[in-house]
């Protein structure tokens, strides 16, 4: 069924989905958030939430935000029954399919997580905290993890511009023996990549996270990041130019031993041509040219595209210099990078079912599973309106045009496991959006045929 919603325009944002076990027969619940509800809209949803319940399901969210939960079943046989949050039992709130308590875990979404958030990274992480991309190492702290993540966003110079896709999807796997809550989740990002030092590619990339949220401490303790092998290899093949490796000799050579780092001394480069043509020498991944060929890590080793990374680091931190030396040199911590790979492989943070839920996700969204990205036009515009988020991230943006259309993900599907739905997308007037969520009864521990379709009439 359609469900036209309130005559008064306001945007929501589809937070999550949980099993809600307060009796017989078990329904999908949704959580939804609202920015800045007026107040005939917040009558109608108390007014809606209370016909849809058995108890008021309305609370108050930090920052004064409503946040409202509906219960919507359908078929002969479905009823819809929800205990008051207050009150919520070990199992209410819950992205399992299995009886593994996972109390605590729901403070997971109170955190409000957003890894472009880099003002609020020390609310996220402590100095224990890590961040894993398989080929390419771990990075640890707050600032460390900052310094990385810039380098897929805008900060960098190799990002022209960056957008994440509207639709994500993921599942709590269960609580750890040292009482951390595993979740993996998954989206997708769009990226306009620096005519300067590529040949100005848009791609658009799955990818997919495992997040350890501890409770006790209300933050995260560790990620790791994947993306499929031929998005790797594309990246760092269209990274391969002679201006990038200009770039990087430009720290190397010029600014790290303005900062102190010797780096042109300890490599006895004798000019700045000198230092690109070691780049052009170096192969572009730890064994060769193609990624897959590393049996395992890939750009952690002796490669041009660990010192292609490093590069952009060393702008944030001079700590990273070290790393783009092309004899072993250590840095302040007497780590030495770039040289010797981990040989860190994906299976190392993912299980199969963890894999195969990823294709079923990029399946979803539109890729190829076996590549889990896509190279567009850069002129590829959604059915509403949208356009790149300037620097220095795209929160700023967003924060700044609060009634920019998102589209949704059109058609997620499920088997036998809990979808977690992020989208925006504003609720015109007369009922011109429609949010439509189809729910077949769950018998057993088994979802039968369970979708959720956001549509634009």
């Amino acid at each position: 069924a359609d469900v036209a919603w309130s005559p008064v325009g306001v945007r929501v944002r589809l937070q999550k989905l949980w099993c809600c076990r307060a009796g017989p027969p078990r329904v999908l619940a949704g959580r939804f958030r609202f920015h800045r509800a007026e107040a005939a809209c917040v009558h109608w949803m108390r007014a809606l939430c209370a016909a849809r319940a058995e108890e008021s399901c309305v609370v108050w969210a930090p920052r004064q935000m409503l946040v409202a939960l509906f219960v919507l079943a359908l078929g002969v046989a479905a009823a819809a029954t929800c205990a008051a949050a207050a009150a919520a039992a070990d199992y209410s709130e819950r992205l399992m399919l299995d009886d593994t308590p996972v109390t605590g875990c729901s403070g997971f979404w109170d955190l409000e997580f957003d890894p472009w958030a880099f003002d609020r990274y020390t609310d996220y992480f402590d100095e224990s905290s890590t961040f894993t991309l398989y080929g390419a190492g771990s990075f640890q702290g707050p600032a460390s993890i900052q310094e990385y993540v810039k380098f897929a966003s805008p900060e960098s110079p190799f990002v022209e511009s960056m957008l994440v896709l509207p639709g994500s999807a993921g599942y709590l796997k269960g609580v750890n023996d040292v009482g951390e809550c595993i979740f993996v989740l998954m989206g997708h990002r769009r990226y306009e990549l620096s005519a300067k030092y590529t040949a100005g590619e848009t791609v658009h990339v799955a990818a997919m996270t495992t997040v350890a949220y501890v409770p006790a401490s209300h933050n995260i303790n560790s990620i790791v990041l994947a993306y499929d092998a031929p998005f790797m290899q594309l990246a760092f093949d269209t990274l391969r130019t002679a201006n990038s490796y200009a770039f990087a000799c430009d720290s190397l050579y010029t600014q790290c031993p303005k900062a102190g780092v010797d780096t042109r001394a300890h490599n006895n480069l004798l000019s700045h041509g000198e230092c690109v043509a070691k780049f052009e020498e170096l192969p572009t991944f730890d064994d060769g040219p193609r990624f897959a060929d590393s049996p395992g890590g890939g750009f952690d080793g002796n490669s041009a595209s660990c010192r292609l990374l490093h590069s952009v680091l060393a702008t944030f931190n001079t700590d990273h210099c070290a790393h783009l030396s092309f004899v072993p040199m250590a840095d302040p911590f007497g780590k030495i990078k770039c040289q010797t790979s981990k040989r860190m492989r994906m299976t190392d943070f993912f299980d199969r079912t963890d894999l195969a839920n990823f294709d079923t996700f990029k399946e979803a969204a539109g890729y190829d599973k076996g590549k889990g990205h896509k190279l567009v036009d850069r002129c590829f515009i959604y059915d509403s309106v949208r356009r790149p988020f300037p620097r220095p991230f795209w929160r700023t943006w967003r924060d700044d045009n609060p009634n920019a259309a998102m589209s949704p993900i059109e058609y997620i599907s499920d088997e036998a496991w809990a979808w977690v739905m992020c989208c925006e997308l504003p609720l015109a007037a007369r009922g011109r959006w429609l949010l439509q969520i189809v729910v077949r009864q769950w018998f057993s521990d088994t979802f039968s045929d369970t979708c959720l379709v956001l549509r634009q009439p």
